[in-house]
């Protein structure tokens, strides 16, 4: 199964959205990816982006999570969003 894993800075809008519609689409399709996301600025006690949640309610469980070297070598691609 490939991997995919989408990194912004904070890990509360840009990057989990990207993970939430990559993941509605790769089910939709029954394609073999698995998708996360990732920040390389993650602040301590944040949560999901209120616009975020608006446009994706399942998206209000997203606990933003940081870049490490563990996810870096899952994945088979990283898409990086600024």
């Amino acid at each position: 199964m490939r991997a995919v894993l989408f990194v912004c800075s904070g890990n509360t809008g840009r990057s989990p959205a990207a993970q939430y519609l990559a993941q509605a689409w790769i089910n939709n399709e029954k394609i073999p990816v698995e998708v996360q996301s990732r920040g390389t600025n993650v602040r301590d006690h944040s949560g999901p982006d209120r616009q975020l949640v608006v446009a994706i309610p399942s998206a209000k469980s997203h606990v933003p999570t940081a870049l490490d070297e563990t996810a870096i070598q899952w994945a088979d691609l990283i898409l990086t969003m600024n």
